[in-house]
């Protein structure tokens, strides 16, 4: 049987209707240095909005809510050997509190969605953030 492998990330917005963007440590595996949005893996047992929420508060330091959260499309692909499913979900944060990252990620900026576009390389989020924007999701 196939490897298989189920993602889940947030496309994270604050008021003003910027997306959060995160660059990837240089030690990171797969992607150094890279544009990401906050999230991962799934972990056994866990169903994609509860991994989103917990890729959250550690990557970032904010625990939010199950209500802060919407699934926004799930895809499947073969990727790296294995079949790999993404859950892309939309959040609004309304809080200030500064962020908290992890050892995961050197960097964060809020940015347009058009910027983001124009920048953000990965073409399963593109395509969420692309969607988000054309459908005025927020």
């Amino acid at each position: 049987m196939a490897n298989t492998k189920q993602v889940a990330k947030v496309a994270l917005f604050n008021e003003s209707g910027e997306v959060l963007i995160l660059t990837r440590s240089a030690t990171d595996v797969t992607r150094p240095g890279r544009f990401d949005f906050p999230g991962g893996g799934i972990d056994p047992g866990e169903n994609p909005l509860q991994a989103v929420l917990r890729e959250i508060e550690e990557e970032i330091g904010l625990k939010l809510s199950e209500q802060d959260m919407r699934l926004l499309y799930a895809s499947t692909d073969w990727y790296d050997n294995q079949s790999t499913t993404r859950f892309l979900f939309v959040g609004v944060i309304t809080s200030d509190k500064p962020l908290q990252l992890s050892y995961e990620h050197s960097a964060h900026q809020w940015m347009s969605p058009e910027g983001a576009i124009e920048r953000y390389d990965h073409p399963v989020w593109i395509e969420g953030l692309k969607y988000i924007r054309t459908h005025n999701l927020l």
